[in-house]
């Protein structure tokens, strides 16, 4: 009975020694072979499975491979993965939307004149009536300004209607989809 004792401190003690150490890994072969040379004495992977399963830095045992670490540590690092793989997806995100009003901006210059037929705005739109109105009178709209945004569903144009003294806000999305730059 000493002997196993003997047995179980010294492989909770490489345990511990390697973790301290910040290793990652460990083989259970390598464990297995060192208990045989060292104690001529045979385990099997069950009963080293039962002496880790007791040691508190040994997160997992996977196929050959003894994971150390805490369940916290684990949990922890999972949620700093899942928090970098959502940093880099909201900044892929962001360029991606960046790059559109770039290019929406780039079609777009001020004192370009362009019918107003061509552009469809929602019942919903502030500026529908006004849209309307400009489309039955057949006027052009003439760009004023563009209001860019982090993207383009919050990026506008503001166009004159032509003739008068009214201003449509046309969002950037409907001017891009509508007119095309001659």
């Amino acid at each position: 009975m000493e002997e196993q004792e003997k047995i179980e401190s010294n492989i909770n003690s490489i345990i511990m020694q390697c973790y301290s150490k910040g290793i990652s890994e460990i083989s259970t072969k390598k464990i297995i072979n060192y208990v045989k040379n060292k104690y001529d004495f045979d385990i099997d992977e069950n009963y080293l499975n039962e002496i880790l399963s007791k040691n508190k830095n040994v997160n997992s045992v996977v196929e050959d491979k003894i994971i150390l670490g805490t369940p916290e540590q684990a949990e922890e690092e999972d949620m700093d993965s899942e928090l970098h793989d959502n940093a880099v997806d909201q900044a892929t995100s962001d360029l991606q939307q960046m790059e559109s009003v770039a290019d929406a901006l780039d079609k777009i210059e001020t004192g370009y004149t362009f019918p107003s037929n061509k552009v469809k705005l929602d019942e919903n739109d502030l500026y529908y009536h006004l849209h309307k109105g400009a489309v039955k009178n057949k006027k052009n709209y003439i760009v004023a300004n563009v209001v860019p945004k982090k993207d383009l569903n919050e990026s506008t144009v503001n166009c004159k209607i032509e003739g008068t003294s009214f201003f449509v806000e046309i969002p950037i999305q409907n001017f891009v989809k509508t007119v095309d730059k001659p």
